[in-house]
């Protein structure tokens, strides 16, 4: 395994002070991770079709290029809605309060193997959906 050195940086303005939290990410040997560039170009804009059991449509960006909004639809709930956001490597989902998982919210690493989508914790363990498989799916085929 090797280890992927992922910096957040959080500015704190008090004068010209500024403090950096730094995480640190480990991804299994083999597994390349999509970069920033590749989760705006391969995964918004389309879908993640989790098994049988929900939806998700990444809307692409109506004003900062690194945000915008997720339409959800889970099998025995319902629509839902969520912020997604990018920095660097990272995806981050943040649910509304309103949903069946609100407030909630959370970053991952991805992988990216044909349709396939492998979410990575940042202790590199898998992030699993229920034991289902995440395909990624062209566009909003189900009008999310």
């Amino acid at each position: 395994m090797f280890r992927l050195r992922i910096c957040l940086i959080i500015a704190l303005v008090a004068g010209a002070t500024s403090n950096a939290i730094a995480v640190d990410y480990t991804v299994p040997a083999g597994v390349t991770l999509l970069t920033e560039e590749q989760l705006l170009t391969q995964v918004i804009g389309n879908t993640f079709i989790v098994g049988t059991r929900y939806v998700e449509y990444f809307e692409p960006p109506s004003g900062d290029l690194k945000k915008g909004r997720i339409k959800g639809y889970l099998k025995g709930y319902g629509p839902y809605k969520a912020i997604w956001t990018i920095n660097g490597a990272q995806m981050c989902w943040q649910y509304e309060k309103d949903t069946w998982k609100g407030p909630w919210g959370g970053c991952f690493t991805t992988a990216l193997n044909g349709d396939t989508v492998t979410r990575y914790k940042a202790n590199g363990e898998v992030h699993y959906e229920r034991n289902h498989i995440i395909k990624l799916v062209p566009g909003n085929p189900e009008n999310r």
